[in-house]
């Protein structure tokens, strides 16, 4: 032996059905730990299959996904993993669905309508890495800190891009012109000096903006 030891990295298996969310949660997870590795599934059955030949040792978890729903989901993955902790990232808001998920043996329940630095500290924590050279490096902006400014429709239309919402979609969300919608993100594309959907809702969920006045 040399000495030395080989650091493992922490892997990370996200089972979300919206690839944009996924990607998205994926950038974040990178930023909060740039060693870890992260597999994206968007079933059940796919999340089954992957733990067939890998074992992660963080799981985040959507609730309504095309193959179940619900604590089916949560089950299903405490059964094969029950000492891994899950994460439950999701837009219910079922009070009582929220009650049953407290006794479901959860790590924790982040609403995917929370604040975005809400959600990064929120997935940081069960990583245990709230050192604040890293919490400052993810919380900064693309230009030396600075927070970029859109306005409260573009905003709007951020927001539902961060869900996977299509332009056809997010018009009729906000009862707009599937042109406006292109409009918006076009612009809101250039404000944040990004270059496609998946980057701009990594910033979204970085808290990377403000609201103009």
């Amino acid at each position: 032996m040399n000495g030395t030891c080989a650091v493992s990295r922490k892997k990370v298996l996200v089972v979300e059905d919206h690839p944009l969310f996924v990607q998205a949660i994926g950038e974040i997870v990178s930023r909060i730990d740039p060693a870890a590795e992260v597999q994206g599934t968007h079933t059940l059955a796919d999340a089954l299959a992957w733990l067939e030949r890998g074992s992660p040792d963080l799981v985040l978890l959507d609730l309504n996904l095309p193959d179940v729903s619900g604590l089916d989901g949560v089950a299903a993955l405490r059964r094969r993993l029950p000492e891994v902790p899950i994460v439950v990232v999701s837009a219910v808001d079922d009070p009582a669905l929220l009650r049953e998920l407290e006794r479901s043996g959860i790590h924790r329940f982040v609403s995917k309508s929370a604040k975005p630095a809400e959600i990064i500290e929120s997935i940081r924590q069960v990583f245990h890495v709230a050192g604040p050279a890293r919490r400052d490096a993810a919380q900064r902006s693309p230009e030396e800190g600075k927070r970029v400014a859109l306005s409260q429709r573009q905003l709007e239309v951020l927001q539902e891009m961060a869900t996977g919402k299509s332009n056809k979609e997010i018009a009729r969300s906000l009862d707009i012109a599937v042109d406006t919608v292109r409009a918006h993100v076009v612009e809101i594309l250039s404000r944040l000096g990004v270059r496609n959907r998946t980057e701009a809702v990594t910033v979204y969920y970085s808290g990377q903006y403000e609201v103009s006045k």
